[in-house]
């Protein structure tokens, strides 16, 4: 960076700054210009989107149309529901599965310990 300034100086020191700096206004004149273009546009958009969203006519539409998919969601919601239930009586059923088979086991051992002779535990 430091080499870049001292060359600039010199450019601007010499006895053309005044025509390059008319060059430079010359070449801003256009550059903004075209910024100009390009945010006009959007402004353009951003009014077309606001009457849309903001008129009561299409509040009234909307509104009938969201109970029904309030609706559908409450199906979804009430199908996932009954998934998950059945889901949870069959971990349910296997949990009290396995705790009978351990409890079987530990009854199974116990006889088998006190039958040798051993102490139960």
């Amino acid at each position: 960076m430091g080499a870049t300034r001292p060359h600039e100086r010199p450019a601007t020191a010499s006895t053309i700054p005044k025509p390059s700096a008319e060059k430079m206004q010359e070449i801003k004149r256009p550059a903004t210009a075209p910024a100009s273009k390009v945010s006009e546009p959007v402004k353009t958009n951003v009014i077309k989107e606001r009457p849309l969203s903001s008129s009561a006519s299409d509040k009234k539409a909307t509104q009938p149309a969201q109970p029904v998919h309030r609706q559908n969601v409450e199906k979804v919601v009430s199908q996932e529901t009954r998934q998950n239930d059945t889901k949870d009586r069959r971990t349910k059923v296997q949990q009290t599965q396995t705790v009978q088979k351990n409890q079987q086991t530990k009854e199974k051992n116990r006889s088998l310990v006190t039958k040798k002779g051993q102490k139960k535990k």
